[in-house]
């Protein structure tokens, strides 16, 4: 069994939203060779803690720079270290009242944290009415769960997609998809939230069509391709369509994988329409998990940007040889099981 710790995906090894123990290493000196190497580079290629020290490095020097301001604040949001992100991210906000990153980055903070009260204006600032208004309609104190010692959710389907039952306000049983690269954590559709007897307060257009959700993350842990040697992947349990994941043409090229350019292919998804092509890995890896020669697809860019770069997705295709437990109380990743077929 590998046990990928979500609070330490910076340090190297972390499921996460994403999510580092960086702060023990804010206190360390910060070596001539850190220095010489911009941070921003250092975020983009993953390298977390280095990046943080160099943001430290830099407010030392100059503590009203708020751009090094907002990045530390988003290193510590990434390890949902609220206190820090909170700190760094006010005062980023303070230094450029205009910069809409930081005041989403903010936002988010207190929405990771269930204070719903501070991000409402937060969101208004950046043109998020929508969410804003879906935000300051929640009466009490959100996300109460209540859950026995332990129980058993059986999967209803596994081909296309991981299906579950479960029931809104106790109502009849209704199949969910289980999706952990949805960025709306539950989603409801219209008429479902009619059935459950929910208000609506807000409307938005998710993929086309009417949903109410709840924001969430979707996790990152490293994992590499072509031996790759490990970077920061995404986990996507709902990616559909029969391929094990994704990446770009980009890193398709550089790693060696082959690509099948006679054969584009078309999905849409966040109102988009996606262009892709079926290409191959000889090798994709988390931890132990590994799967050869197995139906991968390659399309320009990767559909959700963050400001690092990510390697791949790993698809529900990848993760179905496998027992995986996403323990999101201790924010652990659990794998075991044979190698994914090819």
């Amino acid at each position: 069994m590998v046990e990928l710790n979500r609070r330490r995906l910076i340090a190297g090894l972390g499921l996460a939203a994403g999510a580092a123990a960086v702060t023990p290493l804010l206190g360390a000196p910060v070596s001539a060779a850190e220095e010489r190497i911009d941070p921003d580079a250092l975020l983009k290629a993953g390298r977390f803690d280095e990046a943080a020290r160099g943001y430290e490095a830099i407010l030392r020097k100059d503590p009203n720079n708020g751009h090094a301001a907002r990045q530390r604040g988003y290193i510590a949001l990434l390890s949902n270290r609220f206190a820090d992100a909170q700190k760094y991210l006010t005062l980023a906000v303070g230094l450029a009242p205009d910069d809409t990153q930081a005041k989403q980055w903010l936002a988010e903070c207190h929405l990771r944290q269930e204070d719903y009260p501070p991000a409402v204006p937060l969101l208004r600032a950046i043109g998020k009415e929508a969410e804003a208004t879906w935000y300051e309609a929640v009466q009490g104190q959100p996300y109460q769960v209540s859950v026995g010692p332990s129980g058993r959710v059986p999967w209803l389907t596994m081909d296309p997609l991981p299906l579950i039952e479960a029931s809104v306000n106790g109502g009849p049983p209704n199949r969910f998809l289980w999706d952990t690269g949805n960025t709306m954590g539950v989603g409801l559709t219209v008429r479902m939230a009619e059935e459950a007897g929910l208000r609506p307060v807000s409307q938005t257009k998710v993929n086309g069509g009417d949903q109410q959700g709840i924001d969430g993350n979707i996790p990152y842990t490293r994992g590499s391709i072509n031996g790759s040697g490990p970077q920061v992947v995404s986990v996507n349990t709902g990616q559909e369509g029969g391929m094990a994941g994704g990446l770009t043409l980009d890193a398709a090229d550089r790693l060696g994988v082959r690509v099948d350019r006679s054969r584009p292919m078309y999905g849409a998804t966040h109102r988009e329409v996606l262009k892709g092509y079926p290409c191959y890995p000889d090798e994709a890896r988390i931890g132990p998990a590994i799967a050869r020669e197995i139906y991968w697809s390659a399309g320009d860019r990767m559909v959700n940007p963050t400001p690092f770069d990510v390697l791949a997705v790993f698809g529900h295709t990848f993760f179905k040889p496998y027992a995986v437990t996403l323990d999101f109380a201790e924010m652990n990743l659990y794998i075991t099981g044979g190698e994914s077929s090819s």
